[in-house]
């Protein structure tokens, strides 16, 4: 016997689980009610979508490779069985309290559903059975609980206990940790002492910044949370931990400002809103380090400048102080740049102006105390479309031009990777990555590293300009080419932009430190083609890199093919009137920023 069944109280599920997940949990997430989840995702306009009858062979794909994902790998269930056992909510979360007990652990309210729940257990004790793992069974009460140990297919040892009681099913990887949360759901003595976190002040401010009524909530401690993911990597995967501490870097540079963050997901809520998302970033002040660069200032929202067009997949707009940014980016740069040695900035900008051989230039007077701090973000893809055709550019707003032009033309002079070009009329600077040699005989040069060549970066071959009162980078020559010219289409008159921003200037009052805008008809439309083509795997667009990791194919060591059939979707004409705007911002606040996002409906 584990625990004397006298010790325990009946559980009441109409308490909400973050009362039993204890105060060191890095990371919680709560779905309040399974069954309202799934009813409000029906009403939105992409509910609507996926009930169609030509979606059903790719949403039966989706379901497929979700089977198959890493809730699997880990709790030994998937989503599906979630959605069958569960009735009420379901919480689950990363528990740290130090690195013998870290634990990813799942709570759900399974009333009417403790059979479903039982044969749920008996298939996967079979399935571990089946591996040569073992099953172990022990009844506390009224409690069972099943313990499975096994090795995965890396080779490593690993667990899953299962405890069902009553209207309650514990899933977690530590058997010290299932039987904590089970404690605590039973009002036991034993963990009295073992404070929630909902106690927790980080808790507390992102919740009350976040809906009280929602589908989907989640929570994050950020350090505790960043140690944990590394540890969990080494933990379930086939690489090793790295030596280096996520929270060392954090520390030395300044950014461990950064306490938590959340924030809550309603669906439906209204029939203006498909989604709408209300949250929180927690950094009370003082700050230190690299934290004074995000240092932002709340401003009425931007009018796009006449040169980006409509058909752009997202804009963004941010109100900074280059020269805060200056002053404070030594330690971040000098921790994640200069591989932690401490003044490596500081050499940079002494040698920019005072090598000899090198451009003699002040970055802080001849170059950045020209930008006036609104730094503009805007992503597109260019026809035709493509696993390159998602263009990023940054647009930095310039007091004096001239004064621009003339310190980047002394700063790059000579350099043989960046060199001046013509587009057009214009003068511009085209990035040449230096080419790697190769051998006649496809040998290694000579001392050359043996370690793997990292990738080119997004902005490897950047365009640069200086016109129309901005400093523009652009990750492709031929986006620089089209914001060089006035749009015939401009996104500031755009309907959409129109309406979109209205709300969210309403929601914020018109004050508002970043500013967000994307046409999701053209920011899926990319994503859409390219899964239909089954190009997916070649793209490194935000939403195949989510799409891969749910399916957990986003290793290195994964088979790198696209793992969802979707040769089956209609043309995306006949189904892009599904897709709204989204909108958004962050406001700058005493102790950190707010944060709202959302998509409007175009069925209201």
């Amino acid at each position: 016997m584990l625990f004397s069944a006298a010790a325990f109280a009946q559980i009441d599920l109409s308490v909400p689980m973050d009362r039993y997940f204890p105060y060191y949990t890095a990371q919680f997430t709560s779905i309040p009610d399974v069954a309202r989840l799934s009813s409000q995702f029906e009403q939105t306009d992409l509910g609507i979508l996926a009930s169609q009858p030509n979606m059903k062979p790719f949403q039966d794909s989706i379901s497929e490779q979700v089977a198959s994902g890493p809730l699997k790998d880990r709790l030994g269930i998937t989503l599906n069985d979630l959605r069958n056992v569960a009735n009420g909510e379901v919480a689950f979360g990363t528990i740290y309290p130090n690195k013998e007990l870290l634990a990813i652990a799942l709570m759900a309210n399974i009333s009417g559903h403790s059979a479903e729940a039982n044969q749920l257990v008996n298939k996967v004790s079979a399935n571990i059975q089946q591996k040569k793992g073992t099953v172990i069974r022990n009844q506390v009460g009224t409690a069972s609980f099943v313990q499975l140990d096994f090795v995965d297919d890396h080779g490593k040892n690993q667990k899953i206990v299962y405890i069902i009681d009553g209207d309650l099913m514990v899933v977690c990887d530590n058997l010290m940790i299932a039987k904590m949360l089970w404690q605590k759901a039973s009002n036991n003595a034993a963990v009295a002492s073992v404070k929630p976190i909902v106690a927790s002040a980080y808790y507390q401010k992102i919740k009350q910044h976040s809906s009280q009524k929602n589908e989907f909530f989640s929570f994050v401690q950020i350090d505790r949370y960043a140690e944990a993911v590394q540890l969990l990597n080494d933990k379930y995967s086939a690489g090793n931990l790295s030596s280096k501490s996520p929270t060392d870097g954090m520390k030395k540079s300044g950014l461990i400002g950064y306490r938590a963050a959340g924030g809550s997901v309603q669906l439906k809520p209204a029939a203006a809103f498909n989604r709408f998302v209300k949250g929180y970033i927690y950094a009370p002040k003082p700050w230190s380090g690299a934290m004074n660069m995000f240092e932002l200032t709340n401003v009425s929202c931007p009018e796009p400048p006449v040169w980006i067009s409509s058909k752009i997949s997202s804009f963004t707009a941010i109100q900074g102080t280059p020269e805060l940014v200056f002053d404070n980016i030594a330690p971040f740069f000098d921790t994640y740049f200069g591989d932690g040695e401490q003044g490596v900035w500081a050499d940079v900008v002494e040698g920019l102006e005072q090598d000899p051989m090198g451009p003699r230039i002040n970055l802080k007077n001849d170059l950045v105390r020209y930008f006036e701090g609104q730094l503009l973000i805007i992503s597109q893809a260019l026809e035709p479309l493509g696993p390159e055709s998602e263009c990023k550019a940054y647009a930095l707003r310039v007091k004096d031009a001239n004064a621009v032009r003339s310190a980047l033309e002394r700063l790059f002079n000579g350099d043989k990777e960046v060199l001046p070009e013509k587009l057009g009329q214009y003068n511009i600077w085209q990035c040449v990555p230096k080419q790697k040699k190769k051998s006649s005989l496809n040998l290694p040069a000579v001392g050359s590293s043996s370690k793997k060549e990292k990738p080119e970066g997004p902005m490897a071959h950047a365009a640069i300009a200086v016109e129309n009162g901005y400093l523009i980078i652009a990750s492709k020559r031929e986006f620089l080419a089209q914001l060089l010219t006035p749009s015939a289409q401009p996104l500031k008159d755009s309907v959409g932009f129109k309406r979109t921003m209205a709300v969210a200037k309403q929601r914020c009052g018109d004050s508002a430190c970043v500013w967000i805008y994307s046409p999701t008809e053209n920011s899926y439309r990319l994503n859409y083609e390219l899964f239909k083509s089954g190009k997916s795997v070649e793209s490194k667009t935000t939403l195949a890199r989510i799409v891969k990791a749910i399916a957990g194919t986003d290793s290195p060591k994964s088979k790198q093919t696209q793992m969802l059939d979707a040769s089956s979707l209609p043309p995306f004409e006949q189904i892009k009137t599904y897709f709204g705007t989204s909108g958004g911002f962050f406001k700058m606040e005493a102790d950190g920023f707010s944060f709202e996002e959302f998509v409007l409906s175009i069925r209201q």
